[in-house]
This record gives structure tokens, sequence and C-alpha cells, in this order.
């Protein structure tokens, strides 16, 4: 739900398997990092439209 959110990241794949792979911030140790997260962890994510 959009009231709980309380972090965001860039997803970078939605892997097929009911995980995204995303690149974060601030994540519990102070570095960026690659993470793998279930979906249902997740409330949303889009894809930019850009011109062709």
């Amino acid at each position: 739900d959009l009231s709980a959110i309380q972090h965001v990241g860039f997803v970078v794949k939605d892997n097929g398997d009911g995980t995204i792979s995303t690149i974060e911030g601030n994540t519990g140790n102070g570095k960026v990092e690659e993470r793998v997260r279930p979906t249902s962890q997740v409330v949303g994510y889009g894809y930019p439209s850009y011109a062709a």
C-alpha cells in the first residue's frame, strides 16, 4: 500500500520468477548495492516510455 512505502530503488530487471533485480542505496550498510527482491515486497514499478 502506498502509505507504507519506506524505500525507493531502481528496477534493472524483472527476473521472470517472481523477483526483480534492483539497484538501491542506503539499505543497511550505507552502500549502493544490487538486490534481488520478491515482487510481494514491492508496491509497484513501471517502464518509462522512451522515444525509439
